[in-house]
C-alpha cells in the first residue's frame, strides 16, 4: 500500500513484550532485529536519554548469543499516532516534539554525545497526513537533528538495557482459532507440493488470507478470531475439493478386451497446474491396475487419464479411485466404480485352453482304442464274419441276441 518493499527480518513486538522461546521462534525464522518499547526490557528506560544520552539500540541476551533491538520512544510515537486528538491539534502536537527532542540535547552530555530515538506509532495509527508530514519535516529544518531510516538506527550508538520482561498475561490469540489455522496451513503446504512452477507465487492470495487471519488485531476480537480461523479453514478445504475425479452417469466402464486401459477424467478447477496421482484399489485378483506415476493437470483443465489394466476374468469388479498430491495428500473425493469386462482374461484363457486339450487327448485316446480293436481283428467286426470262418451261401445268419434293456 506505501510502495515500499518490506523487511522480513525485523519483528515488531506485539503487546509490548516478548517470552525468551518467542525471540527463538523469530530467529529460526530469520529475524534479526526486534522493536521493543522500554517497558519490554528490565533497564529500557535507559534507551530514552532519562539517565543519559539517547540511544535506540540495544541488545537482548539469548540461548544462541544476542539479538539486536531497537528501543521505541512512547511518548514521541503517541504524538505521531495522535496528533489530530493532541491539546491544540496538529500543529501543537508538532510543536511539542521539537520540545521532547530538543530537551534531549539538555541532558548531561547530551549536547555533546551521538544520539538516537525511535519513533513508533501505535499499530493501530489514524494519523493526519499533514500533521505527520509536518513533524517529520521539522525534524530536518534545525542543524541538531537529523532524520534517519531504521536501518541507519540499527548501526547507530548503543547503550545496555538489561534482560527480557516475560509478559504478565499470556496475550495472544485464542487456542482454537489457533488449530484451525494450523490445519489450513498443513492443507496449503500439502497442495503447494504438487503445484507445478513456484507454490508461493500459485497460492499468493491464501498465504494472505491466512496473514490476515492471524493479525495481532484479532486480539481484542475473540470471537471475531475463530470465526475468520473457521473461515480459512473451510476456504482452504474447498480447495483440495476443485481437482476432483468425474465419475460416469451410470457408475459403470465397459472393458472391450482383456489389456484395454481404464479411461478416468480428472477436473482442475484452480488457477494454477499441479502434479497429482492416480492410486486405483480393485477387490480381488480379477482385475489388476498399473501405475501411471505422476501427471501434470492443467489449469482450469479436464485430463483424460488412461490407466492400464490387465483382466484375468470376466465379469463386473469393484474398483476404488482416488486422487492425491505427490505426498499422498488426498485431492477431491474417492470415486467408487464398477467395472465390466465381457473379454477372457488369462484365467479364462488357461482354463478353456486345458479344456481343448483334455477334449482333444479323449478324441486320440478313442481314436487309437479303434485302430488296435481293428487290428486285433475282433470277432464281429469286419464284413459280418462269424467265429469259425465265412457262413455257406444260402445259410442263415444269426442275429445277435437281443439285449437286455437293463
Amino acid at each position: 500500500m506505501l510502495g515500499v518493499d518490506a523487511r522480513t527480518d525485523l519483528a515488531w513486538a506485539v503487546g509490548g513484550a516478548l517470552r525468551p522461546e518467542t525471540l527463538d521462534v523469530l530467529q529460526d525464522g530469520g529475524i534479526e532485529q526486534v522493536v521493543l518499547p522500554p517497558g519490554g526490557l528490565t533497564g529500557g528506560a535507559a534507551a530514552l536519554g532519562l539517565q543519559g544520552p539517547a540511544a535506540a539500540r540495544t541488545t537482548v541476551p539469548t540461548g544462541d548469543g544476542e539479538v539486536t533491538a531497537l528501543v521505541a520512544d512512547p511518548a514521541l510515537g503517541d504524538l505521531a499516532g495522535a496528533a489530530p486528538r493532541a491539546p491544540g491539534g496538529s500543529r501543537a502536537a508538532e510543536q511539542r516534539s521539537i520540545a521532547e527532542l530538543a530537551l534531549l540535547g539538555l541532558q548531561p552530555g547530551g549536547a555533546t554525545a551521538q544520539q538516537s530515538v525511535l519513533v513508533a506509532p501505535p499499530r493501530e495509527v489514524d494519523a493526519d497526513p499533514s500533521g505527520v508530514s509536518a513533524m517529520m519535516a521539522a525534524s530536518a529544518q534545525f542543524p541538531w537533528l537529523r532524520p534517519a531510516t531504521v536501518a541507519e538506527l540499527g548501526n547507530g550508538p548503543t547503550t545496555g538495557t538489561g534482560e527480557l520482561v516475560t509478559p504478565e498475561k499470556p496475550g495472544g490469540l485464542e487456542a482454537a482459532g489457533l488449530t484451525d489455522v494450523a490445519a489450513a496451513v498443513a492443507i496449503r503446504n500439502q497442495l503447494a507440493s504438487a503445484v507445478v512452477g513456484d507454490p508461493d507465487a500459485a497460492l499468493t492470495r491464501w498465504d494472505a488470507a491466512t496473514a490476515r487471519t492471524t493479525s495481532a488485531a484479532w486480539r481484542d476480537d475473540p470471537a471475531g478470531f475463530a470465526a475468520a480461523a473457521a473461515d480459512l479453514r473451510t476456504v482452504l478445504d474447498r480447495l483440495t475439493e476443485r481437482v476432483t475425479l468425474l465419475a460416469p452417469a451410470n457408475g459403470t466402464y465397459s472393458l472391450a478386451s482383456s489389456d484395454a486401459p481404464l479411461v478416468l477424467t480428472v477436473r482442475n478447477d484452480l488457477p494454477f497446474a499441479l502434479r497429482v496421482q492416480l492410486r486405483v484399489q480393485t477387490r480381488g485378483n480379477s482385475l489388476s491396475v498399473g501405475d501411471l506415476g505422476d501427471q501434470v493437470l492443467g489449469p482450469e483443465q479436464r485430463t483424460t487419464l488412461q490407466v492400464p489394466t490387465e483382466v484375468r476374468q470376466s465379469g463386473r469388479f469393484g474398483v476404488a479411485a482416488t486422487l492425491t498430491t505427490p505426498d499422498g495428500a488426498p485431492l477431491g473425493d474417492p470415486v467408487q466404480l464398477q467395472v465390466q469386462s465381457t473379454a477372457y482374461g488369462s484365467i479364462s484363457v488357461i482354463i478353456t485352453i486345458g479344456a481343448a486339450a483334455l477334449l482333444g487327448l479323449l478324441f486320440l485316446r478313442r481314436l487309437v482304442r479303434y485302430l488296435l480293436r481293428r487290428r486285433r481283428g475282433t470277432p464281429g467286426d469286419e464284413d459280418g464274419d462269424l467265429p469259425g470262418g465265412p457262413a455257406p451261401e444260402g445259410a442263415a445268419v444269426p442275429l445277435p441276441p437281443t439285449r437286455s434293456p437293463v
